[in-house]
């Protein structure tokens, strides 16, 4: 049986890769990276055009008295080269819109585990103080922000592996 939080894992990826022009949104997204954040420098040059990287950092947990209710984090590496801010927080909004049209993710439960919710917890930008900052030859900086997913669920721990 896979890990729940694998499972949620490739339920962001899908639910991600669904951000395209097509279906409503402001941004058609290139590329999906779960498990890692790449370097730039090790990345197709398309795919820095709109992209997402994201990886499980981690996870809180608290009891009640038949479950354990767990807090789950995934941190997000959000970069767009050569496009504008005002782009660039759109595809910010296409990805917190993307992950609420289903918060439960898509009901995703299983032996012992139940997700709930899902949301955009924090919003960080990193790299210049500039937000639109126009280089030299004409192009824009590469826009970074790093995203906080939480994904919230419930599981007994004694169902989720062994016999």
């Amino acid at each position: 049986m896979a890990s729940v939080r694998a499972l949620i894992a490739d339920d962001i990826e899908t639910t991600l890769q669904t951000i395209t022009v097509a279906n409503g949104y402001n941004i058609a997204l290139q590329k999906v990276i779960k498990h890692k954040i790449i370097p730039d420098e090790k990345l197709d040059p398309l795919w820095r055009q709109a992209l997402v990287q994201f990886r499980y950092a981690g996870q809180t947990n608290a009891r009640d008295s038949h479950h354990t209710l767990a807090t789950c984090r995934y941190q997000c590496q959000v970069s767009m080269t050569n496009n504008t801010a005002d782009n660039f927080l759109m595809f910010l909004d296409d990805i917190e819109a993307a992950l609420d049209k289903d918060s439960s993710r898509g009901g995703l439960d299983g032996a012992g585990y139940s997700v709930y919710d899902t949301y955009v917890q924090s919003i960080n930008m990193s790299g210049s103080d500039e937000l639109d900052e126009i280089l030299d030859s004409g192009d824009h900086k590469e826009l970074v922000a790093i995203l906080i997913i939480i994904v919230e669920y419930t599981y007994v721990a004694d169902l989720l592996s062994g016999s």
